[in-house]
């Protein structure tokens, strides 16, 4: 059944379907390796068709509300983006990737914070917040308030070099079809 959608839909929808995913698969990569830049970078190297495609437009509104600290808009999107089957795996690890960032940022930036402002940062809902606040050693007010523990280490993580290795190979790729203009709309 899906060899005969896909024939019916004509080998340039193919195409450009896997042309689209790949560069929001990139982009997607980008966050997750925390290269924001190179995500931006790729999605002005998207073929102006596939930047309707609704995998790459969420991608780029992704990219956008973190290049921009707009946490509340990252974690709309991916509440209410519905994600091709092939880019979900990527996605979730982006979701976990970016909270456990954020939630290194909050433990490294606040001495005290309102949970309200926590759940909204993390996107959770705020009575899962004295939980997690607990799960990382942070004090738990009260009246509300977190007081956050900064992190001992500093260090890079060896996922995080492995991920910028993933990100080169797939930027190679891109780069690849590009010069052979393959997946050209």
């Amino acid at each position: 059944m899906a060899e005969l959608t896909a024939a019916e839909s004509g080998p340039a929808s193919s195409t450009g379907d896997a042309t689209a995913l790949l560069y929001a698969t990139q982009m997607l990569a980008c966050i997750l390796a925390d290269e924001l830049s190179r995500g931006k970078f790729a999605f002005k190297r998207c073929p102006e068709l596939s930047r309707s495609h609704p995998q790459v437009d969420a991608a780029h509104k992704l990219l956008a509300a973190l290049w921009k600290d707009k946490f509340d808009d990252f974690w709309e999107v991916m509440r209410t983006c519905e994600w091709d089957g092939s880019v979900k795996p990527l996605v979730d690890e982006v979701e976990r990737a970016v909270r456990s960032r954020l939630t290194a940022a909050i433990a490294a930036a606040y001495e005290s914070i309102s949970s309200a402002d926590v759940a909204r940062l993390l996107g959770i809902a705020q009575p899962s917040v004295p939980a997690l606040a607990l799960a990382h050693g942070w004090a738990v007010g009260t009246d509300g308030w977190i007081e956050p523990v900064s992190p001992a280490s500093a260090s890079v993580p060896e996922e995080s070099l492995f991920l910028n290795d993933k990100v080169q190979e797939l930027t190679h790729y891109v780069a690849f079809l590009e010069q052979h203009r393959w997946g050209k709309q």
